[in-house]
């Protein structure tokens, strides 16, 4: 496991209330990015480690990075279900791409890395301001 001195870190507001009520509610929860597997793990076990992701997908050299779908694909294989199931849930355009490329509905968030281009793209279902409002997609 790499070591990743980020002292200064936290989850964004309302995210472990919101991915604890979405689990509660029996919605698979899974994580596609495009930083390495085990920093996003060793967040994950910091501030998410109470929370059943069922596949953390990060960059492997196994798998091409976001905007292509391996990742995602891979998700899906081991959720086990069909393509309209799935809400993909990201913050730019590259995660916009990615949602496209693997056929999924995705959501935005205003909140990381995204800019105005990105919110306002004719193929995201929606852009949130505030974590809570995913809720109603479940």
């Amino acid at each position: 496991m790499l070591s990743f001195k980020k002292e200064h870190s936290v989850p964004f507001p309302k995210s472990h209330e919101i991915l604890k009520k979405l689990e509660k509610q029996n919605v698979i929860l899974a994580i596609n990015s495009n930083r390495f597997t085990d920093s996003i793990e060793t967040f994950m076990d910091k501030f998410f480690g109470d929370i059943d992701f069922i596949l953390i997908r990060g960059h492997d050299f196994d798998c091409p990075s976001k905007p292509d779908p391996c990742g995602v694909n891979k998700i899906i294989k081991k959720a086990g279900v069909g393509l309209d199931e799935i809400l993909y849930i990201g913050d730019s355009n590259t995660d916009i791409k990615t949602a496209q490329n693997a056929r999924i509905d995705c959501v935005i968030v205003k909140w990381g890395y995204g800019n105005q281009n990105d919110w306002e793209n004719e193929y995201i279902l929606e852009c949130i301001d505030d974590f809570s409002q995913i809720l109603k997609y479940f």
